[in-house]
């Protein structure tokens, strides 16, 4: 199979099939003052509620990246069947973490799902809508979607990649939507656009349930 520079396969050999999934988990929250991961919800700590979501959606393998505080996050997972990648320029941002997951990432691997680690309450349901969405349509972007907003998770086909080991500082991948044709998995519940950055969301999130 050939690859580019980067080690990602060549656009004639695209089957869409094989999505790694990757947990971003290596920020520092810090507008909120506490490591968000390990916050509390319906008993577990964020970081494994998403860990074990994405797990059941059938994501394999399931790449989880952290940073601040990696020995406290990763501890909640550890018993997980997940592969830990600590990613020691997180501070640097968002971008960091991408690529570090990427890194994880096997040559063989058709796109990547990426999850947020502060958003335990995405139906598994959805994971798997976006997931089947891939494997019939071989999108290059799918992002989920309440109405006019744009939420999360989403995925990416490996035909991307090479976009995203451009991104620098707290960029993310949403910053590349405009190259690309975007495809959508339309969604009713807006609850999916719950991320815990400050208290007043942590508290939206804890109402849920």
């Amino acid at each position: 199979m050939k690859k580019d520079k980067l080690g990602i396969k060549s656009k004639e050999k695209i089957k869409a099939g094989k999505i790694t999934g990757i947990i971003l988990a290596a920020g520092a929250s810090r507008r909120l003052g506490v490591p968000k991961q390990t916050l509390l919800w319906k008993g577990e700590t964020l970081i494994r509620h998403v860990a074990k979501l994405a797990l059941e959606s059938g994501l394999d393998p399931l790449i989880v990246v952290t940073g601040y505080k990696s020995k406290e996050v990763e501890e909640k997972i550890r018993d997980l069947p997940v592969i830990i990648a600590y990613n020691p320029k997180w501070e640097e941002g968002q971008s960091t973490s991408i690529r570090r997951g990427l890194e994880e990432v096997a040559s063989d691997t058709d796109a990547c799902l990426f999850l947020m680690s502060d958003q335990p309450q995405i139906p598994v349901a959805l994971i798997k809508k976006i997931m089947d969405r891939f494997k019939k349509c071989n999108s290059m972007i799918i992002v989920p979607r309440v109405g006019e907003s744009r939420g999360n998770p989403v995925l990416l086909s490996h035909s991307v990649f090479p976009d995203l080991y451009t991104l620098k500082g707290n960029e993310g991948g949403r910053i590349i939507f405009n190259r690309y044709p975007m495809d959508f998995v339309d969604w009713n519940d807006d609850s999916i656009l719950i991320d815990v950055d400050t208290e007043d969301s942590y508290e939206r999130l804890l109402e849920l349930h």
